[in-house]
């Protein structure tokens, strides 16, 4: 009886062990996957800011906050007493950021289109079409963007989102 007991023991420490290659392996996978993944037509919104609607557009602004100051722990006292003076610190300079660009959206019947500017030049941030709606990208040569929206099996039904940058915003116009 102890040799099938110690075969048991065996066949329960390779699979203790299969389980857990198994196990890492599979979590190793999804996290590396994750790093990349992002949500799909979510921008993070930091901040809004509400700009009146007109013919059935919705559109919101997303202002780009910093980012909070580090935290840092205050110094513990090792009940010993230093004998070296401590010299004062001098505040680093911190390194200037170029100022973020404001993300703005637009929301029609047909999908959503997030949007920045930097200069004169729109760009895409991103496009979610609603259930049944499809959507192409087109870029024109003069910094601006549209996007078609078209109803699944109806060709008439259509939706076009025109993107282009006033004053470093985007402005979104429909037809």
């Amino acid at each position: 009886m102890s040799g099938s007991r110690a075969q048991l023991l065996r066949y329960a420490a390779t699979w203790v062990l299969v389980v857990s290659v198994t196990a890492g392996l599979s979590w190793g996978a999804i996290a590396r996957a994750g790093e990349a993944a992002t949500l799909l037509g979510a921008p993070v919104p930091l901040g809004s800011a509400a700009a009146p609607t007109t013919a059935g557009l919705t559109p919101s602004a997303t202002q780009s906050v910093p980012p909070p100051p580090p935290v840092t722990s205050a110094p513990t006292s090792s009940g010993q007493s230093s004998t070296s003076p401590s010299s004062p610190s001098t505040p680093k300079p911190e390194p200037t950021e170029s100022p973020r660009p404001v993300v703005r959206s637009v929301s029609t019947a047909a999908g959503q289109v997030w949007a920045y500017c930097v200069g004169d030049t729109a760009y895409r941030r991103s496009v979610v079409a609603t259930d049944g709606w499809s959507f192409e990208f087109s870029r024109e040569d003069n910094g601006r963007f549209e996007v078609k929206f078209q109803l699944a099996g109806a060709e008439e039904e259509e939706v076009e989102v025109k993107v282009r940058c006033e004053a470093g915003l985007p402005v979104f116009t429909t037809d």
